[in-house]
């Protein structure tokens, strides 16, 4: 279960080890999955009931949750899916980002969207949102009610952008395209609506989040950063070796 730009050296590291690697992703944006030969790719979003039958059908022995790490209902389903089908489940965790001390200063936490959304829009200023489309209500509500632009990056998906529209930002301020983004592209976003904040989430150094903060810094931003949603991390694997080995141990 994929989508991250994690998804290609997992999937080819597994083909690598001689496994049949089936990538699952919620959408069928375009992904680069690697051209192994035991590697194939299905896309479409997957309940719980959903996934128990397509592990019968495929005849799947293991399933691995490689999703974002702030996927906490597809964690949920996957889990379920798996203890329900029957067969051993592994999740990828990718390890939190260790920023540069100059960089934290720049950075204010927030536990989730509610507090993150409060905290981004207490400054007065226009606001950049790159948290994806789904969790959109608390930071429109803010922007409405305070007359404060807000500018959205989002997956280059159509989803993503009727979200965004109906929720009532403009289309104009409707940045689209697939991360993680260098320093150079977010500087660009951030001055869409010469934001004065970014509201981002720990999407560790695999995921960018040390070129958005500069970036940011560079451009005078300040970061309100979403705490990762808590997880059993004793049952996850954190590197690319660390989950081939874990694969093996499982079905050797």
């Amino acid at each position: 279960m994929g989508g991250t730009c994690e998804t290609k050296p997992l999937a080819s590291a597994l083909a690598d080890a001689g496994f049949h690697v089936l990538v699952s992703t919620a959408t069928g944006v375009k992904l680069d999955i690697g051209k192994h030969c035991n590697i194939t790719r299905r896309s479409g979003h997957l309940n719980a009931k959903a996934l128990v039958r397509l592990i019968a059908v495929k005849c799947i022995q293991l399933v691995i949750d490689a999703t974002h790490p702030y996927a906490v209902a597809a964690h949920n389903q996957i889990q379920e899916a798996a203890s329900a089908a029957g067969v051993p489940l592994l999740r990828y965790d990718r390890p939190d980002a260790v920023l540069d001390k100059n960089l934290r200063k720049n950075v204010i936490t927030a536990k989730d969207h509610a507090g993150a959304a409060r905290k981004a829009f207490a400054f007065g200023l226009p606001v950049l949102l790159t948290t994806g489309s789904t969790h959109l209500k608390p930071y429109t509500h803010l922007a409405k009610a305070r007359k404060i632009p807000l500018a959205v990056r989002v997956l280059n998906h159509q989803a993503s952008i009727i979200a965004c529209i109906s929720a009532g930002i403009l289309r104009k301020n409707i940045i689209t395209g697939r991360g993680p983004f260098s320093c150079t592209a977010t500087r660009k976003h951030i001055r869409v609506i010469k934001a004065g904040v970014m509201v981002t989430k720990d999407s560790g150094l695999e995921g960018g989040l040390a070129e958005k903060i500069r970036a940011a810094a560079l451009e005078g931003c300040k970061v309100v950063l979403i705490s990762r949603p808590p997880s059993d991390r004793k049952a996850s694997c954190k590197t690319v070796q660390k989950l081939v080995d874990a694969v093996i141990g499982e079905l050797r």
